[in-house]
């Protein structure tokens, strides 16, 4: 019962904290449903890196190769390894988003 109460509670003053401070998105300012979401038009402009890809750095190739299987490695990496095994990036870094790096990584954001 005490459970049920607390939940009640958070939940409320949750939604008032909402009222008071609308969750924005970080890269555009607009107000969004939820904490830690962005506005639908800029997640959009966003391009996620899909195949094919360098298995070592996550690098996106120009083109598709063409049904190759197995693990594919960037000529960057073939002739100049690097120190990590495999890295992953989960979007090109350009100018939609910089703006999310850039706050995630000197504006202590999540």
């Amino acid at each position: 019962m005490r459970d049920a109460v607390a939940k009640n509670i958070l939940k409320t003053l949750g939604k008032g904290l909402d009222w008071l401070l609308p969750p924005l998105c970080p890269a555009t300012g607009q107000e969004v449903d939820a904490h830690g979401t962005v506005a639908p038009e800029y997640w959009a402009s966003l391009r996620f890196i899909g195949t094919p890809r360098c298995e070592q750095c996550s690098l996106p190739f120009p083109n598709d190769v063409g049904g190759a299987e197995g693990a594919l490695i960037c000529g960057v990496c073939l002739e100049n390894p690097p120190r990590f095994g495999r890295g992953r990036a989960a979007l090109l870094y350009e100018d939609a988003s910089r703006k999310l790096v850039l706050r995630f990584k000197h504006g202590d954001q999540l």
